[in-house]
């Protein structure tokens, strides 16, 4: 997900336009599995105001343990959910 976004020549403002080049390029996600499946397990956030700069991460998971982001610089990184 981080490349496709980083390789894309488009401006791309949300994990719909985000999921729909993915698909375009015949990736399709099958995990994690959504609590509600009417929407989508990730966000875009495209936050520079934190360290690292996070670029996507999960959201509407069934499992909260860990959160799983993925870094502006491509490194992909797990925390704790904010309680």
């Amino acid at each position: 997900m981080t490349q496709a976004y980083l390789r894309s020549s488009t401006n791309i403002e949300n994990i719909d336009e985000l999921m729909s080049i993915l698909a375009r390029d015949g990736i399709k996600l099958h995990s994690p599995i959504p609590k509600d499946p009417s929407k989508p397990c990730y966000r875009l956030v495209k936050s520079t105001e934190t360290v690292p700069a996070i670029l996507i991460e999960e959201t509407n998971i069934n499992d909260t343990r860990y959160i799983i982001a993925s870094g502006m610089d491509g490194a992909i990184f797990a925390r704790r959910p904010k309680n």
